[in-house]
């Protein structure tokens, strides 16, 4: 039987690493599973190591811990950590990952509130893995339109979590409504799969 090195990343607490060890202790012990806790942005294994890696949100996730809401979660630095995957992976090996993305649309004539589009304008997690080198052989996204209460709760995020000089502490939900109005702001949220292969 050929046997490949194989890693899935995962964003877990403490709790959840204790649960994980006893159940493969105890259910999967005539498997060869080892489970390990590291910073995502820096893996300590060699360049090269590994067949496969896996992700269910693993980047996605990235910063959540440190982060107050959905909004610093989901601008969070991810490239060294992407990079950090490419550099273990093996030439050849593949990246599986499922994770959350928002798709934002909007009206970028609108310039008042540029701080906003900066941010909403985060690089896509393709232009994450093109620009890591990845090359990318599947790619689905499974998304669904956003309510008006989560784009107003996620804009409050914004404002809140960066300061928008614009709305200060005098924002309320009718000035949130009327920017997502003006700019005719959608939000598609889901997941996105996406098969990856390094090929250098």
């Amino acid at each position: 039987m050929l046997v490949h090195e194989t890693m899935v990343l995962c964003g877990i607490d403490a709790h959840l690493i204790k649960s994980l060890r006893l159940y493969i202790n105890n259910d999967l012990s005539d498997f060869n599973i080892n489970l390990a806790s590291f910073d995502n942005f820096n893996i300590p294994l060699n360049d090269n190591s590994l067949d496969y890696i896996t992700s269910l949100c693993g980047l996605s996730d990235i910063g959540s811990e440190k982060s107050s809401n959905d909004f610093n979660r989901l601008t969070a630095n991810k490239e060294q950590a992407i990079n950090e995957v490419y550099r273990i992976l093996k030439p050849g090996g593949c990246f599986i990952t499922i994770e959350r993305t928002d798709e934002w649309e909007f009206d970028i004539s609108k310039t008042y509130i540029e701080e906003i589009q900066m941010l909403l304008n985060e690089p896509s997690w393709h232009d994450k893995f093109v620009s890591a080198g990845f090359e990318i052989e599947t790619e689905e996204k499974y998304l669904q339109k956003a309510s008006t209460d989560e784009i107003r709760t996620l804009i409050n995020s914004l404002i809140d979590s960066h300061n928008i000089s614009q709305f200060g502490h005098e924002k309320d939900n009718k000035d949130v409504d009327k920017i997502a109005k003006d700019f005719n702001i959608e939000l598609d949220r889901g997941y996105v799969l996406y098969a990856l292969r390094k090929l250098k």
